[in-house]
């Protein structure tokens, strides 16, 4: 399984990769900002499995890169990763559920 993570915070990148390589997931890329992890999902389609993105990021967020991944088809497994309000979360949820992306969580 290969992942992908988007955080802005270097510590919850650092976090979410130490609980991924627990589980047995030890390939894993951690991108700081989500236009360069758009990039890396554009430049190489079918490379992850699944993106664990936080929604409150500075430049493109995280509900906007929800819709760009919808836009291009990414075919993996979508988490959002977020301390914001249950309804935010909720709200991000169900965009990407209408764009048909496959949300775990």
């Amino acid at each position: 399984m290969r992942a992908l993570l988007i955080d802005d915070e270097p510590f919850a990148l650092k976090i979410v990769s130490r609980q991924l390589a627990r589980l047995g997931v030890s390939d894993v890329c951690l991108c700081e900002q989500a236009d360069e992890a758009l990039q890396r999902v554009d430049a190489a389609p079918g490379d992850y499995d699944v993106i664990f993105c936080d929604l409150n990021m500075p430049g493109m967020d995280g509900v906007e890169l929800v819709r760009h991944l919808a836009e291009h088809h990414f075919g993996g497994c979508v988490v959002l990763v977020s301390g914001e309000e249950d309804r935010i979360l909720r709200t991000a949820a169900d965009l990407a559920r209408r764009r048909k992306l496959r949300l775990l969580g």
